[in-house]
Formats: structure tokens, sequence, C-alpha cells
């Protein structure tokens, strides 16, 4: 991702599901192999909807940085 959202280093994890191409924002965690689920949109065109969905991402990872959110942790066990 690129502009801001490269700031925060967000990242964009894509697939289909319904005929239709969804987005989910993203970005680790302080901790090895976590993972932060940001917003998730939806995208059509070149479009994501809501419009607004990247700037949501950038708004709730600043908060992250700034210690201003609380984690609802889902613990994922591994083989690893």
């Amino acid at each position: 991702m690129k502009g801001k959202a490269e700031r925060y280093r967000i990242w964009e994890l894509g697939f289909k599901a319904d005929n239709r191409q969804y987005r989910v924002f993203g970005t680790f965690g302080n901790v090895r192999r976590q993972a932060i689920l940001l917003c998730g949109c939806y995208h059509k065109m070149g479009v994501y909807m809501p419009p607004n969905a990247i700037k949501s991402a950038c708004k709730i990872a600043r908060e992250i940085e700034a210690g201003g959110v609380d984690f609802h942790e889902r613990k994922i066990e591994s083989d690893l």
C-alpha cells in the first residue's frame, strides 16, 4: 500500500466470495505472529466500498500506535 497506509505498514488481503472482491486491511502487532485486522470492505472497478476504507484503516492504525485501543484477541492453534 502507498501513501499514509505505507507509513502505518498496512497490508491488504484480498479474496473473492459471493461473486464480489473483498478486502481486509491489517497490520502486524508487536508480538510475534500477531496480525491486527483494521477494516473490511469490498472492491470493484478500482473503487473501495465504503470509499473511506483506507482512511479508516489509517486512523485505527494511528490509534493503535498511540496506545488508545483495546484488543479483542483470538488465539489460533498452530503446529509451529
